[in-house]
């Protein structure tokens, strides 16, 4: 035991350490040193590479696994230009025109779908040209036999099954895919709105003004008759059975106010659930 108070030579005085600490010294065999910089063991790079590899690899992995189940190759939507139906029914029609040697029914029921398919003509291009061609050139075919000046049966009746053919192979595959030709008239917003007037005429028991207004309806209606009922035969049906029994309520000679309101709201609705599911 010593003068310091007992201590032997090996006892370590608290001080030191926390001395040492703040200091941020070390010591050796030869006492106090200045605190150096620490080199990197071998063992600890390699940890710190496999560790960063396989922070980069996780995610590519999960990527590339979403890539392949989730996301559907380009290849699984087939070409085409949607659901054809509304056109090869009225290239049916003509067939069976043809086929009884009724020419002229034939030429016209051609018409509804030349004016059919030129309206539709923007929006199927676009969903796949070359498909849009290919029954483009089918339908010139088949309308220069319909209507040529001395019809040869047996070519109407192959150009026309060559267009049916052209017409059946387009449909797409997926079932998610937009149809180019919607079920419906499209936008009957000009009809509803002549109806509408014609109403308001009617309110104000102006019986002659509403049947001017209607018949402004009737010219407009057919003359669209051809190209809506190429649309959608079924929807055009349903209306024009509305519009004549309006057009009889008001044209009545002694219209009555209570059948005139029915017949057009009943017209009106028809309208507007004649309405296409697509624009």
């Amino acid at each position: 035991m010593d003068y310091l108070g007992g201590l032997t030579q090996r006892s370590r005085p608290p001080y030191k350490s926390v001395s040492r600490a703040k200091a941020g010294c070390r010591f050796g065999r030869r006492g106090l040193r200045k605190p150096g910089k620490l080199r990197p063991q071998p063992e600890h790079i390699m940890k710190q590479l496999l560790l960063a590899t396989a922070l980069i690899a996780l995610p590519v992995a999960a990527f590339s696994s979403y890539q392949i189940f989730l996301v559907p190759a380009a290849g699984q939507v087939s070409a085409g230009i949607g659901d054809t139906s509304a056109f090869t029914g009225i290239i049916t029609d003509v067939q069976a025109f043809a086929a009884k040697g009724d020419i002229e029914g034939a030429k016209t029921r051609i018409k509804d779908f030349e004016i059919a398919w030129d309206e539709n003509a923007k929006g199927l291009r676009s969903l796949d040209p070359a498909t849009w061609d290919t029954i483009d050139g089918a339908a010139d075919t088949a309308l220069k036999a319909v209507r040529a000046s001395a019809p040869d049966a047996a070519t109407i009746q192959t150009a026309l099954a060559d267009l049916q053919i052209s017409l059946g192979a387009p449909v797409q595959a997926n079932a998610a895919a937009p149809t180019a030709v919607a079920a419906g008239l499209g936008d009957t917003s000009a009809f509803t709105s002549i109806i509408s007037d014609v109403q308001a005429d009617a309110d104000k028991a102006d019986f002659a003004a509403a049947k001017t207004r209607i018949t402004d309806f009737e010219t407009a209606w057919d003359d669209q008759a051809s190209a809506l009922r190429a649309l959608d035969g079924a929807a055009w049906g349903t209306v024009d059975d509305a519009a004549d029994a309006a057009l009889d309520a008001v044209r009545a000679t002694t219209p009555d106010a209570a059948q005139v309101t029915e017949t057009l709201a009943a017209l009106q609705a028809a309208l507007q659930a004649a309405k296409s599911v697509t624009p």
